[in-house]
């Protein structure tokens, strides 16, 4: 989010890796001005963006179709590199 306005870095991409899942690790990577996205260890997508130097961090997760899903966060880790 950019002043307060949605901005996707990325746009949505299927992958089938995640059908089904239950359980994953998520790892985001921010070091300079590359952002790194990777799901149970496999790079899902990758950008530069020199936009924005500093900020705070979010998470946001849902579903398209499916209702009634649960989804949580847990053993999070911020570190600096």
């Amino acid at each position: 989010m950019v002043n307060g306005e949605w901005y996707p870095m990325i746009d949505y991409t299927y992958s089938e890796m995640l059908e089904g899942i239950s359980d994953a690790q998520f790892d985001v990577a921010c070091i300079g001005n590359t952002l790194t996205f990777a799901v149970n260890g496999k790079l899902m997508g990758e950008v530069n963006d020199q936009s924005i130097d500093r900020g705070d961090y979010g998470f946001f997760a849902g579903t398209f179709e499916a209702g009634g899903n649960t989804i949580s966060f847990d053993n999070l880790m911020v570190k600096q590199p």
